[in-house]
């Protein structure tokens, strides 16, 4: 029997542990900071090294590869991978799909999953939004929808299902080590000896010079009479501040619509879509709007955390006074470019905190924290406009994450009425 050891006490690690659980296989658990697993046996670094080979090594995603035992399972472990990537190698159901991307991975999800289910089939997401792969409850859906990040991609092993990606940038390069080994994790189904099949932007396609196995999202789906066109089917979108209109919320929503015609062709989408677009909210913290009664919209899009994403918010609302909260830890970013489309618009009024700051031009306003920030953007703001906290940069102190930045818009947003 191939032993098993868990790198990391993670969501993933404990769902993996009751699995093995259940077939009789009692794993291994080694954790960088002591973490814990309820009846699974944790060992040393040195014990976890005498232990990895032959072993089945599965390491939490947020492991790094500069970790010298995900350096040492490369070399000498049976399979090195993570909990997802050995379930995608091994029990994915031929209707799986994988989205991946730089952002919009988490929406593209959500819609993909609703338009299925809609269809009449069965669909559930898994990942990043849902529940873990591996686990002692299987999977029964016949097309799983599965957020994958580039952590759980850097070694995933050779699958064949339907991998999407939803855009590419620059990020995570302090984590890959480099831009170009970001994107080769992100990228990795279609490096295969057997490229898996795909669905990508056009500009990714070309630019990354992707196989013949993955289709392009613009002749997938076309612009239509009432928003979109599939299979010559026109999809009514909704009123514009529905947000499918343009950014990153069509383009995730094309994106949903080609996979789904993919894989569901023989089922009739137009009614699934309409009925999934009608009924949609959103996802939190990213372009969420917050319930106020002031006049104005408050935006959260705390998780845009680069400048592309700032700007595809930014076109959403190209059309309405916007006053946008910028912030956070400066990870060499370029950020010229969001820069140069703020001062283009006289509609546009910036405000920056945080080490980002200091790459700022003096027409984006310097503040010294993001209460701050929210306070001048709000008494700015008039009647009908828009206040948009897109940072183009993840936390950095005093706040420990994205979800500390979005609570403090909602307890502003509430407070300044």
């Amino acid at each position: 029997m191939t032993p098993v050891l868990l790198h990391g006490a993670g969501r993933e690690a404990r769902s993996a542990a009751g699995y093995f659980n259940t077939k009789g296989i009692e794993p291994l658990l080694y954790d960088d900071g002591g973490g814990a697993i309820e009846g699974t046996r944790s060992i040393s670094l040195d014990e976890a090294k005498a232990a990895i080979e032959g072993a089945l090594y599965l390491r939490s995603p947020g492991v790094p590869p500069t970790n010298a035992l995900v350096a040492l399972a490369a070399q000498k472990a049976a399979l090195a991978t993570t909990p997802t990537g050995y379930w995608l190698s091994n029990y994915a159901p031929e209707g799986t799909i994988t989205v991946t991307g730089t952002k919009g991975k988490s929406t593209t999800t959500a819609l993909l999953t609703q338009i299925l289910c809609h269809a009449g089939l069965k669909s559930a997401a898994y990942g990043n939004i849902g529940s873990p792969l591996l686990g002692p409850e299987p999977v029964t859906e016949t097309h799983p929808v599965v957020e994958i990040s580039s952590y759980m991609m850097h070694d995933l092993p050779e699958t064949h299902h339907l991998h999407l990606i939803t855009s590419l940038f620059k990020e995570h390069t302090d984590w890959h080590g480099s831009e170009a080994d970001y994107r080769a994790a992100k990228l990795r189904p279609f490096r295969q000896s057997k490229p898996a099949p795909g669905i990508a932007p056009r500009g990714v396609i070309d630019s990354e010079v992707l196989p013949p196995s993955v289709e392009a999202i613009e002749d997938l789906v076309q612009s239509g009479t009432k928003g979109l066109s599939i299979g010559g089917a026109d999809i009514d979108i909704g009123p514009r501040e529905q947000g499918f209109h343009q950014g990153p919320m069509r383009a995730a929503l094309c994106l949903s619509l080609a996979a789904a015609s993919k894989v569901a062709a023989t089922a009739d989408l137009k009614p699934a879509a309409e009925k999934t677009i009608q009924t949609w909210r959103g996802m939190p913290s990213r372009q969420e709007i917050i319930p106020t009664t002031d006049g104005r919209i408050w935006v959260d899009d705390a998780l845009a955390t680069i400048p592309e994403a700032t700007l595809q918010a930014l076109e959403r609302f190209q059309d309405r006074d916007v006053r946008v909260i910028l912030g956070g830890a400066d990870r060499g970013q370029d950020l010229e470019h969001l820069f140069r489309a703020i001062g283009r618009k006289q509609t546009i009024k910036a405000f920056i905190f945080g080490p980002i700051a200091q790459a700022a031009p003096d027409f984006v306003c310097h503040v010294d924290s993001m209460e701050t920030a929210i306070t001048e953007a709000a008494e700015s703001c008039p009647q009908g406009g828009i206040i948009l906290f897109s940072p183009s940069a993840p936390s950095s102190d005093p706040h420990t994450n994205y979800k500390e930045r979005s609570a403090l818009l909602k307890r502003c947003a509430l407070q300044l009425i």
